[in-house]
């Protein structure tokens, strides 16, 4: 009987850790974020924006998600264009998909704020 149990739970472990899935959908995030610190004006914030948005398509029709900091990168590149709106609805996008960040996302979005007022 032990023996049984022990077959069987080890064969449990075995297919629970049998996954090639990948979490995310990683996309152009990575080389981008990168980009924007070694090559700020390699590509223009409207194509970033552009291929930011084309992978959050993408990872939807791959039923995966973004990678965390994916809508806070967007909501960066919305404010640098001076566009408030829209960088408010994906710092808030970020947030919700990733609660950790709303200590800093909300630190943002305050100081963004009061400097609009």
């Amino acid at each position: 009987m032990n023996r049984l149990v022990i077959i069987m739970a080890a064969a449990l472990m075995i297919c629970g850790c049998a996954t090639n899935r990948p979490i995310y959908y990683w996309g152009n995030y990575a080389t981008l974020n990168y980009g924007s610190f070694t090559k700020p004006d390699e590509i223009p914030i409207e194509k970033q924006i552009d291929l930011l948005e084309l992978d959050i398509e993408k990872a939807k029709s791959k039923d995966l998600s973004v990678p965390p900091g994916n809508y806070a990168q967007l909501g960066y590149l919305y404010l640098e264009l001076g566009n408030l709106e829209e960088a408010v609805g994906a710092f808030e996008t970020e947030m919700s998909l990733f609660p950790e960040s709303q200590v800093f996302i909300k630190r943002l979005l305050d100081s963004i704020t009061s400097v609009e007022k």
